[in-house]
């Protein structure tokens, strides 16, 4: 099961930069590093906080998140900050304001936030629609059984995000891998498709594989987001394809073949590859 409580079982309550105002609670996460780029030591300071919101009643409460910061890290901070709203949202708190007052709309990574199911959700006043972002999130559950209706989990039609169930090793990735072609089969320009059948096949196969991998050796349920992103330039025409898979485990992928490599109990041809890679 996805189990968003794992992301604070190691994380400590932090207060600082908390205000309680009535029932209003404002949260301040302050940048951390000298680029001005919001990171993952970003979010873990906002899951510090998050730590100590899940044990206040949320009844009536609103909750305004500051984050300082010009753009972000990567496409996966983003989706982190996703799912920190996810968990409040699921403890019960129903206005949740996001502001980024130093924000460059301008960065390829702006671009990745805009269409994330967040920023899809907020209105001008930087409050959350609660109602929309779970609506979004209730459409992404993918499991074996899943079938290949074309609107599983594409927001708007330029994200695809699912919550893949983790079946020990079944159907789910192959489900995956299905819902994946036919979102970069539908993605065109004038008619035109995108990417050819040679790159949708390779990215297919790319996915499956880590999916796979991720389900059989975790217990986890995984997230998993796609995106196609038109930078283009004057002087160039170019998409960029962001793809990110996370899931909550105290096992990663790799770990089985690390202790087979401690313990010696690899097959030789497993460990001629291995050393090889």
């Amino acid at each position: 099961m996805l189990d968003l409580n794992y992301l604070l079982e190691k994380v400590d309550i932090d207060t600082s930069y908390i205000i309680k105002k009535q029932n209003e609670i404002r949260i301040h996460v302050k940048n951390c590093n000298d680029q001005e780029i919001i990171t993952g030591d970003s979010l873990y300071d906002l899951f510090k906080k998050c730590k100590y919101l899940l044990t206040l009643n949320p009844k009536f409460k609103k909750v305004m998140i500051t984050i300082d910061g010009k753009l972000f890290g990567d496409d996966a901070v983003i989706l982190y900050l996703e799912l920190a709203v996810l968990l409040l949202f699921n403890h019960g708190y129903k206005d949740i304001y996001l502001f980024l007052p130093q924000f460059n709309r301008r960065s390829i990574t702006a671009v990745l936030y805009e269409m994330s199911v967040l920023h899809k959700s907020i209105n001008r006043s930087g409050l959350i629609n609660k109602n929309l972002f779970m609506n979004f999130y209730n459409k992404m559950k993918v499991n074996q059984s899943t079938d290949f209706n074309p609107n599983v989990g594409i927001i708007f039609t330029d994200v695809l995000r699912l919550i893949v169930e983790n079946d020990g090793c079944k159907a789910s990735a192959s489900r995956v891998g299905t819902l994946v072609y036919d979102y970069l089969l539908a993605q065109n320009e004038h008619g035109k498709m995108l990417f050819s059948e040679e790159y949708i096949e390779a990215a297919v196969n790319i996915v499956v594989e880590i999916i796979d991998n991720t389900l059989c050796h975790t217990s986890s349920d995984c997230v998993f987001s796609m995106k196609v992103n038109d930078y283009t330039t004057i002087d160039n025409r170019n998409f960029m394809l962001s793809i990110v898979l996370s899931n909550f485990d105290d096992n990663i992928i790799s770990s089985y073949i690390e202790d087979g490599l401690r313990n010696g109990t690899l097959r030789n041809t497993t460990k001629e590859k291995v050393e090889k890679a």
